[in-house]
């Protein structure tokens, strides 16, 4: 069985701005699970690494808030 990926993207401007980081977070969950089920560490790594860029993204715009 092989799991696929939706894939819808979010645009930029859609949706209200407290709903798109919980919307990457559950792709990148979904880019885990999918990894794990079909045995394919690149995606794997590939959600890793994008979900330390996506907490970044999120500790800047925290620290921008706040000044």
């Amino acid at each position: 069985m092989t799991a696929s990926l939706e894939t819808s993207a979010v645009p930029v401007g859609a949706g209200e701005p407290a709903k798109r980081p919980a919307q990457a977070i559950e792709k990148l969950q979904e880019l885990t699970i999918i990894g794990l089920l079909d045995e394919k560490p690149m995606m794997i790594w590939a959600s890793h690494y994008l979900s330390a860029m996506a907490k970044a993204l999120l500790d800047d715009a925290e620290l921008g808030m706040k000044s």
